[in-house]
């Protein structure tokens, strides 16, 4: 049987394996109230979590999914079985793709296929169908919430998008540590063994940069990610920050310099950037997709890229100015 960690008083971390990496999930419990934060993909509670919670003697009331990702909310069915009273909540803006797997392998993973002419991922998103479960959500959050645990304890709920549009971050002021999930990236995801796994898939650069400022602001004694051990104490909470806020910078450094070179699709700036960026492998650098989507995004907004041109059904991209040879 597992037993979750305490990190501080009230607050557990469940530790579940996720092929060759870890996945956290989190309990919160005081005397008025008991929080669940994710569940993993379809048999870790089965493998992982309802074990922990039945060896803590806990009953969750509400379960808390911080974002949508299969990772995340993949056990949500067997939990709901175990737990037919909890409420589940999430942000609106995550809703439609934690209640419907398709829509998350669609308008999540897939986008990149239509949108950037990359190559479609079948086996991945087998995967994801095989590893994901759906149920209704009963309650939305917006960021603002409070939930109490105690008579004079409560959580505060903060929208903190940029992986995703809805992710949800729980911050408790009485230890200063924030469940910050995949809120914040760092440089690299990392393997069980501390390896480089993939790029952070952070997707849209601008919440992700107020994220991290807004995280700074807080000044946490500690971050509970998902899937990094327990960041402690404020040197290191900075340290982290920057590492997260100092691969943004260096993404989009990258990204402009190689176009400065002529125009390129996004499978070919994937496969030059990194090789800069991080010691990922081939297969894994494709996830390097979605912050240079997001940067595109962002650029184009400006006017700083364009497209000129495209090869095939993927859209060439161009610093203003320049233009794809023989256009």
């Amino acid at each position: 049987m597992t037993v979750g960690e305490v990190v501080v008083p009230g607050i557990h971390r469940i530790v579940a394996p996720l092929g060759e990496r870890v996945f956290c999930a989190y309990l919160l419990r005081g005397p008025r109230l008991a929080v669940l934060v994710d569940t993993g993909v379809v048999g870790t509670p089965a493998e992982t979590l309802l074990p922990a919670l039945a060896d803590l003697g806990a009953t969750p009331d509400l379960v808390v999914i911080s974002h949508a990702d299969f990772d995340h909310h993949g056990g949500n069915a067997p939990v709901r079985a175990a737990f037919p009273a909890a409420r589940f909540a999430c942000h609106a803006a995550d809703r439609a793709q934690i209640e419907d797997p398709e829509r998350l392998i669609a308008e999540r993973y897939g986008e990149f296929v239509p949108r950037y002419g990359l190559a479609p991922d079948p086996e991945g998103d087998a995967h994801v169908r095989a590893s994901t479960t759906a149920v209704p959500i009963d309650l939305e959050l917006a960021g603002g919430e409070r939930l109490r645990l105690d008579d004079d304890r409560w959580i505060e709920v903060l929208h903190t998008p940029g992986h995703s549009r809805g992710h949800l971050t729980l911050w408790d002021p009485a230890t200063g540590s924030a469940i910050v999930a995949d809120a914040v990236l760092a440089e690299t995801l990392l393997t069980a063994a501390g390896e480089p796994a993939f790029p952070p898939t952070y997707r849209y650069v601008e919440p992700y940069r107020a994220t991290i400022a807004a995280l700074r602001r807080l000044a946490p004694e500690r971050l509970l990610t998902s899937h990094f051990p327990p960041v402690e104490g404020r040197d290191e909470v900075d340290a982290f920050l920057d590492r997260t806020e100092g691969f943004v910078d260096a993404v989009e450094a990258a990204l402009l310099e190689r176009l400065a070179g002529g125009p390129a699709t996004m499978a070919e700036l994937v496969a030059a950037l990194h090789p800069r960026l991080g010691r990922w492998s081939p297969e894994a650098a494709v996830f390097l997709s979605h912050p240079l989507a997001g940067h595109l995004e962002q650029l184009q907004e400006t006017g700083r890229v364009v497209v000129a041109g495209a090869d095939g059904a993927a859209p060439r991209f161009a610093l203003s100015g320049l233009s794809a040879p023989g256009s």
